[in-house]
């Protein structure tokens, strides 16, 4: 008997209600009093409950209650079975049945397209904060590029070493000028040379025009908040544009599906 639900007759309740009865009798044929109406009427309001029409659920449910606290009289297997047929009867007739099986599965849909950005912004997120390995394998990546680099060092031409030409020098129209500062030439440091102008503006000016670099951690971290604002900005477009309903009914969908995905 607990097999037997609307789901499986397309949420027609007046065939479903139809099969269960016969079900009933079949039970009560073989085995007499071993089903008793009580039982009946508790698996068919708990069957009535999982129909998808948020309205026929909640008036099952009051009527569930009633009966379970005794407070209405009326509701005896024969009179809960037309009263739960009649409605859905009624609610066919004005739309409302049609109504909510559309909001139920648009609900599921939006649920579902949740869940997946969800899903595309944790692995997002896991990817922008990997760290870099640091471990001897890199180490020896970077030592083995130190190594290559100075095996072919750079040396400076010998006339660039020799002051006698003055503190400026022009050459091959470039305008060089004797710098005391420290250099570097065949693997050696060479504290006197000449070195072009526009050079020695640079390594003049170098600490008041470098800005300083921000942070590893503080860039992966802004990386990050801008893929979630993005993965937002697409799930705002893919509620307000594929819903389709009033405003009341699309607040209703979206307090759901929030809710069925655990976020709210």
């Amino acid at each position: 008997m607990k097999e037997i639900l609307p789901s499986k007759f397309k949420y027609d309740m007046s065939v479903w209600d139809t099969v269960i009865e016969k079900g009933r009798i079949r039970i009560k044929l073989k085995i007499p009093g071993a089903y008793s109406d009580e039982q009946f009427t508790q698996d068919y309001l708990n069957a009535a409950m999982g129909t998808p029409c948020k309205l026929f659920r909640n008036e099952v449910s009051s009527i569930k209650n009633k009966w379970l606290l005794g407070t209405d009289l009326t509701l005896t297997k024969k009179n809960t079975r037309k009263t739960i047929t009649q409605m859905h009867l009624n609610m066919e007739e004005d739309g409302t049945w049609e109504k909510g099986l559309s909001e139920s599965s648009q609900i599921i849909a939006l649920a579902t397209k949740l869940d997946l950005l969800e899903g595309e912004l944790k692995r997002t997120v896991a990817l922008t904060t990997i760290a870099k390995p640091e471990g001897p394998d890199q180490r020896n990546n970077d030592d083995s590029r130190r190594s290559q680099r100075d095996k072919t060092p750079y040396i400076v031409k010998v006339w660039r070493l020799d002051k006698s030409n003055g503190d400026s020098y022009l050459k091959d129209s470039f305008q060089y000028h004797w710098c005391t500062k420290d250099h570097w030439s065949g693997g050696k440091v060479c504290n006197d040379m000449y070195c072009p102008q526009q050079y020695g503006n640079k390594r003049a000016n170098a600490t008041t025009t470098s800005a300083p670099t921000a942070p590893a951690a503080a860039s992966d971290k802004t990386e990050t908040e801008s893929k979630k604002l993005a993965l937002s900005d697409k799930l705002r477009t893919a509620l307000t544009t594929h819903a389709g309903l009033s405003s009341e009914a699309y607040s209703r969908i979206w307090d759901e599906a929030c809710r069925d995905s655990g976020n709210d």
